[in-house]
């Protein structure tokens, strides 16, 4: 009879083992979903900082190379203003003398 209170007793304290390490088990799996879940966050946010850290030096390349566009089209404006202000010039007397003639012909 010993012998048999010895074997349930035994696989009681297997059960109750067993219990322990499923449990075990568990909380070892929420542990480790949990710090999965905090190093996808980390991961995100460095992700995001490092994007914003690129789109913010591509906006400030942008705005340089505007200005410059900016800056070179008001040049050639500049450039082609002064070319049609001496062509005006040098050909006003002709121009004038041109309508002159004309409205004395008819």
């Amino acid at each position: 009879m010993q012998r048999n209170n010895d074997a349930i007793a035994k696989l009681l304290q297997a059960e109750e083992d067993g219990k322990k390490k499923i449990e075990e088990a568990r909380q070892m799996g929420a542990v480790q979903i949990k710090n999965a879940k905090e190093q996808a966050m980390n991961d995100i946010k460095k992700f995001e900082t490092e994007k914003r850290k690129q789109l913010d030096e591509q906006r400030a390349k942008n705005d340089v190379q505007l200005q410059q566009t900016k800056k070179d089209l008001a040049n050639k404006v500049e450039v082609e203003i002064a070319g049609i202000n001496k062509h005006a010039e040098e050909h006003m007397t002709q121009a004038v003398q041109l309508l002159i003639n004309t409205v004395f012909d008819v």
